[in-house]
């Protein structure tokens, strides 16, 4: 990749040094070289995808560290693994959405979830792909697995969408817990959130406009509808950037906070990905489940 940067310029110098020749030789070197400097860059574009310079403003924080990579994504140090103090990871959410409010109620339900135990029911949105559809598949029996695991931890009611379909206006009261997909920049007003409710949608783009209240995005529309707390992308992070759904929602379940869980599941950071809603808040504090 880096090689193209470095022969673009060159390819530039020499144009510009013979651009002002009159000369018919110098002139058909002046079209090679426009012609060699369009093809270089046409492969460097194709290298570096524009995608991948786009980022979380929360990622911002990881330049602490000197040596630290902030081109494309980088490995999450912290996931999987128990030697969380020799990560060089800034583990951080955001508090934001479309009203102060708004933002204050997410702290102020988190409090109290803590305090009363999460309750409610959890809704889980797969799509009945094989495990053979590549990481789709995958994604999607992560979904099933997690239902499967609350049922036996008997953690609370599960209700399951195993269709194409989504859950539907009216579908989905008393929301404890989330996840599922697929519709992308269309919420579906499905849901009832109880104090305390955590929730994502995997889908790209879904957290672009948090300031905007009538935003059709996920994660502006979830939390105007009362979730304590969820995570998003900003732009296209690809599906394997997403935390595992299992995963995710049994470190919640065994007793970690929500940055803790959402830190040691999410593969990449310096990415694409917030995570909104209070750093600290265990929504289940009281009760563990599982092992951990």
């Amino acid at each position: 990749m880096y090689e193209f940067i470095n022969i673009v310029p060159v390819g530039l110098f020499a144009w510009l040094v013979i651009s002002d020749s009159k000369r018919p030789c110098n002139r058909l070197l002046k079209y090679v070289s426009a012609l060699v400097f369009c093809v270089l860059l046409i492969l460097l574009l194709q290298t570096i995808e524009i995608g991948q310079l786009w980022h979380a403003v929360d990622v911002i924080g990881l330049v602490l560290y000197d040596d630290y990579k902030f081109y494309c994504w980088q490995p999450n140090a912290l996931k999987g693994t128990l030697l969380e103090t020799f990560a060089k990871t800034l583990m951080v959410s955001r508090l934001d959405g479309p009203r102060l409010d708004i933002i204050r109620g997410m702290v102020d339900k988190a409090v109290a979830a803590e305090a009363n135990g999460l309750a409610g029911h959890a809704y889980i949105d797969s799509r009945g792909l094989p495990t053979s559809t590549k990481g789709y598949g995958l994604y999607d029996q992560s979904l099933r697995d997690f239902a499967q695991w609350m049922s036996l931890q008997e953690v609370m009611p599960v209700i399951q969408e195993q269709t194409a379909a989504l859950f539907q206006p009216g579908d989905c009261p008393r929301t404890a817990l989330y996840c599922g997909w697929y519709s992308v920049g269309h919420y579906i007003n499905a849901f009832r959130f109880v104090d305390g409710a955590v929730g994502f949608h995997i889908a790209s783009y879904e957290a672009v406009d948090l300031l905007n209240p009538r935003s059709s995005e996920w994660c502006p529309s979830m939390i105007m509808n009362g979730i304590t707390a969820t995570l998003g992308p900003v732009a296209e992070p690809y599906l394997q950037s997403f935390p595992d759904p299992l995963a995710f929602f049994q470190e919640l379940c065994q007793g970690r906070s929500l940055v803790e869980a959402f830190y040691r599941t999410k593969p990449f950071n310096s990415w694409q990905r917030v995570l909104i809603g209070d750093p600290r808040y265990r929504s289940f504090k009281t009760t563990h489940h599982g092992s951990l």
